[in-house]
């Protein structure tokens, strides 16, 4: 079966999960979705699909992954079709090419970066942790016109959704605070998130073989860090940006 066609299969299975989904209601569900947010997600799913917008395929993956939201609100009764829509979508994402490791680094740091820019904009602060610490704004909420989904703080760090995103980090002390560190748990998450650009890496074998290289050849490196979980970082970054800082001492 030719892509296309898988893409028809798709749509008329979402088709039949919305009819599912129109069933359940409620006030919360599982994460930050209520059953009306999902019905209205399955729906979205089947217009950008039909208008080829594969990216998509990122959010169903993980919307009908087996241990998400849908099983959690159609029991029984959305199994059957939930199993075929992710068997199917798991199908075609594994037909496109793979990002690498590289790719994979920069798209998390600069997903960040962004999520950070807009929360610090929004609120006028220049330390986020210190922001939600001091009560100046709540440790979950939404800013869905900037184009943040949900956001939520914790420990040291912040989660992230975008539309076709999500990001979870963890700020570190180096010495000064930053929020370009990754770790090998964070990556596969976030390539769990996109699955269609990064389906290598579903796989955690293949992603700590290419990062164990990575570190072989010092292209990233945990450095001295002060309070914080343990990070790593891009060697090329860290050298600009503690070099700046020495310059302007």
């Amino acid at each position: 079966m030719n892509r296309n066609l898988k893409i028809e299969q798709l749509i008329s299975l979402l088709e039949k999960a919305e009819i599912i989904a129109e069933k359940f209601s409620g006030e919360y569900l599982h994460h930050y979705h209520s059953p009306n947010e999902f019905n209205i997600e399955i729906n979205l799913f089947i217009e950008n699909l039909k208008k080829n917008d594969l990216e998509e395929l990122n959010d169903i993956y993980n919307s009908f992954h087996t241990d998400s939201e849908w099983y959690d609100l159609t029991k029984t009764e959305g199994k059957e079709i939930g199993n075929n829509i992710f068997s199917l979508t798991t199908e075609l994402i594994s037909e496109f090419e793979s990002g690498n490791i590289i790719e994979l680094i920069k798209d998390f740091t600069n997903t960040v970066d962004k999520g950070v820019q807009i929360l610090k904009d929004k609120y006028g602060v220049s330390d986020l942790l210190e922001g939600w610490h001091s009560g100046l704004y709540e440790q979950t909420g939404k800013l869905k016109d900037l184009g943040i989904e949900f956001y939520a703080f914790h420990g040291y760090g912040l989660a992230l959704h975008f539309r076709n995103k999500k990001v979870d980090f963890d700020f570190a002390y180096v010495s000064d605070q930053r929020h370009d560190g990754f770790d090998l748990w964070r990556l596969h998450g976030f390539a769990q998130g996109q699955p269609k650009k990064y389906n290598k890496y579903l796989d955690k074998i293949n992603l700590e073989k290419d990062f164990k290289q990575l570190l072989k050849k010092e292209i990233i490196c945990l450095p001295v860090q002060d309070n914080s979980p343990k990070q790593y970082f891009l060697t090329n970054q860290l050298r600009k940006t503690m070099e700046i800082k020495n310059t302007n001492r």
